[in-house]
Order: structure tokens, then sequence, then C-alpha cells
């Protein structure tokens, strides 16, 4: 055993330096404290480092999971699951349920709409696009319709307070536009089985599922109206608020067709090359 404070060579069982009489124990003990041995740095290396392919999943985890934290993600959740309900009670007894709405929420009902404004004119897209030999635009035979269809619909809703309020019931838009949204779902329904159609190129049935859901559109108004208990006499005869309810819904149902059918044609002449 080497002193550590004079280089003298000592026997293993000594505990003082024969040379300058240094206590050997201490040396040995506290000498080791101070160094870290080459195999011991190496194998601490691996073991403070991660797999780099578990840092990218944790990492990824973290973010999924403080993504689905946010608020509006549990915000979306809600009303997702809220609209689920709104859907299943509509499609079993849609009138039954249109008569319990009473609350002035607004989302399920433009929902509704949205979807049927979107499914509609994309079902004609699809289905024009398979029978024609020139691609239509997107923009000019969907986006717009969908748009002016949307807010035909918001429109139709409009007049459909006017005439209530005309024969005195009492009701908000708001209201009544989860109510229409509630009687329009099966027209959405079959907007959106044409759009499958269409996908499958059975053209034909497309089309007819089509005009179906656009003929129960103002079925669905008039059923919107008549989900109100009218016991006051003091305003319009329910018949005469259904007439001019069918009147405004008419004009709209004109001027909507005629921006579906012009964007069609325009859509299709854009595309014919000139000779």
């Amino acid at each position: 055993m080497h002193c550590r404070n004079c280089g003298a060579q000592n026997e293993a069982e000594d505990k003082f330096c024969g040379t300058c009489g240094s206590h050997l124990v201490l040396a040995e003990v506290t000498s080791p404290q101070s160094e870290t041995s080459p195999e011991a740095e190496a194998g601490a290396a691996p073991a403070a480092e991660a797999n780099p392919s578990e840092q990218a999943k944790t990492s990824t985890m973290q973010s999924v999971e403080s993504l689905l934290d946010k608020p509006y993600v549990e915000k979306g959740k809600e009303v997702g699951k809220n609209y689920g309900s709104y859907l299943l009670a509509s499609l079993k007894a849609p009138v039954n349920h249109a008569k319990s709405i009473d609350q002035a929420g607004i989302t399920n009902g433009l929902i509704t709409m949205a979807l049927f404004a979107f499914f509609l004119p994309l079902s004609l897209y699809i289905t024009a696009n398979s029978v024609q030999l020139v691609s239509l635009p997107f923009g000019t035979v969907v986006v717009r319709p969908t748009i002016v269809l949307f807010i035909t619909l918001l429109a139709t809703a409009g007049v459909t307070i006017l005439s209530l309020k005309m024969m005195k019931v009492n009701s908000s838009y708001k209201v009544l536009i989860n109510r229409l949204g509630s009687l329009l779902v099966i027209p959405m329904g079959l907007v959106v089985s044409a759009f499958v159609l269409a996908l499958l190129s059975i053209n034909i049935l497309s089309s007819f599922t089509v005009m179906v859901a656009a003929g129960l559109v103002p079925l669905s108004m008039l059923a919107t109206i008549f989900s109100y208990d009218n016991k006051n006499t003091d305003g319009v005869d329910s018949f005469y608020g259904v007439l001019i309810a069918m009147v405004g819904f008419t004009i709209l149902l004109a001027f909507i067709s005629y921006v579906l059918l012009e964007a069609m044609m325009t859509g299709i002449t854009n595309q014919i090359p000139d000779f």
C-alpha cells in the first residue's frame, strides 16, 4: 500500500505510514470518493440517455393529451354529444321532439341546416361530374350554392317566425331554428344518403333522393308551424298563417333553384372549350 502523503511503500495491514506516519486507512477511504472510474461513467451514460423512439412516442402522447385537455376540444365533445341525442330523438319522433324544444339553444338546428345545405349541392356535383365529359368547378357548383342554401334556410325560418307572430304565437327565432332543424333531420339524412349513392355511381337513385329531400323541406316548415299550440284567437287564423309561410317559402325556393341552376350551367359553360 502506497502512502498518499509521501509515496512510501507499506504493508497492506499497516494503518500508519512507516515513513511519515500518515493514516493509511483514511487516505484509502477518501481517495476513491474523489475519482470516478471510466467504467462507471461509461455505464451511466447509456442509462442517462433514453431511447430516441421512446422519447418521440412520449412527446407525441403528451402533445395529444395536452390537445385533448384544451377547453375548445371539450366544448366540441359536448356539442357532438348533444347533437347526437338531438339527431336520434328527431329521427324517432320528429314532430314530438320539435314540440318538446323550448330552449333558446340554436346550435343543433344550425348544424342540421349546414349539413343539408352542404350535402345537397355536393351530391348533385358528384352526379354531374360522373355523367359529364368535363370537370365542373367545385367552388361554383358546391361552395356558392351551399352558402346561398344555408342563408335561404335561415330566411325560411324568418318567414316562419313572421307567420307565427301574425298568428300571435309566442316564440323566439332561436327556438324556431332548433325546431325547424329537428324537422329537417330526415331531409338532411336523405341528402347524405344521396351523397353516398353518388359516390357509388348510382346516379338515378341519388338524384331521386335529392328531389325527395328537397320536397320535404316545405313539409318540415309546415310541421314546424303546427308544432306550436295556437290557442290564441286574436291573431291571424292558422290557415292564413300557413298560407303566408308557403308564399314566402315559394319565393325563396324559386330563388335558390335559380341560383343552383345558374351555378350548374355556369360551371358547365366555362368548361366547354371555344371553337
